[in-house]
């Protein structure tokens, strides 16, 4: 919101054909003004990494984005002044110069996506329409979940089937940082959960290799509200921060 650009010299800054001022900057908010920014950041991403797959780009932005403002207050909602969540600010502000230096990834692959798919009961017609262009098919052995998907932040919805009282989730990352590099993690309280992450520390030994961890989530005091907070990987220099949304569907 409110991404303050250069302006063209053909329109005001209302853009109404009434409006006869001119300007050299404008400040505008929405989608359309910040995919610009993110698109170059990403670029600048891709130019220093050009290994990298577009999940690795997205999710060194993800994980190195900041949710506090520049006296450590969280950061607001501009329309009620709250507090803002991950409803409001996604995975939070983009910071370029430590999404360079990530340290860990969150990779996906396009046969992680299709699995993605395949968990979603879509018909074999449906599924088509996705792998026409490849030789994508479902393998049914990579995705336990559809919540196992690979994805930097993590959302858990708990059911009206008040039995089912633990989810977890697998993820697994990359390392992009010095070859020996030793993470553990930090996990926001909960009231409505007890949180669970096996194992807590992550050691590696060389470049590129792959981790896994899950993530147990048990039922403690439903909510009537949605949950946030997140889960960081730490080694001292970087900061591997995933948001995590917590949801309980009400019963019948």
């Amino acid at each position: 919101v409110n991404i303050l650009a250069a302006w063209t010299g053909e329109l005001g800054p209302s853009s109404l054909p009434t409006d006869h001022r001119r300007v050299r900057f404008n400040i505008l908010s929405g989608t359309s003004m910040s995919c610009p920014h993110v698109s170059g950041i990403a670029a600048l991403i891709k130019a220093r990494h050009p290994d990298w797959s577009p999940a690795a780009v997205k999710s060194a932005l993800m994980t190195t984005a900041y949710v506090h403002d520049n006296i450590h207050n969280p950061l607001q909602d501009s329309s009620t002044a709250a507090a803002s969540t991950p409803y409001d600010h996604g995975a939070g502000h983009i910071n370029p110069l430590k999404a360079l230096d990530p340290g860990l990834i969150y990779d996906i692959s396009a046969q992680d996506y299709f699995e993605f798919l395949c968990t979603q009961k879509l018909t074999a017609m449906q599924l088509k329409a996705f792998s026409k262009h490849s030789n994508l098919s479902c393998h049914h052995n990579t995705l336990a979940t559809p919540g196992d998907l690979n994805y930097p932040a993590i959302s858990v919805v708990f059911p009206e089937d008040t039995a089912i009282s633990t989810l977890t989730l697998h993820r697994t990352v990359t390392n992009v940082g010095p070859p020996a590099s030793h993470y553990h993690v930090v996990v926001s309280p909960f009231k409505g959960v007890t949180i669970k992450v096996e194992p807590k520390t992550l050691n590696f030994t060389r470049r590129n290799q792959k981790l896994s961890y899950k993530i147990s989530f048990t039922r403690k005091s439903p909510q009537t509200m949605p949950e946030f907070g997140g889960l960081v990987w730490k080694d001292g220099v970087h900061k591997v921060r995933s948001p995590i949304a917590i949801t309980w569907l009400p019963p019948f």
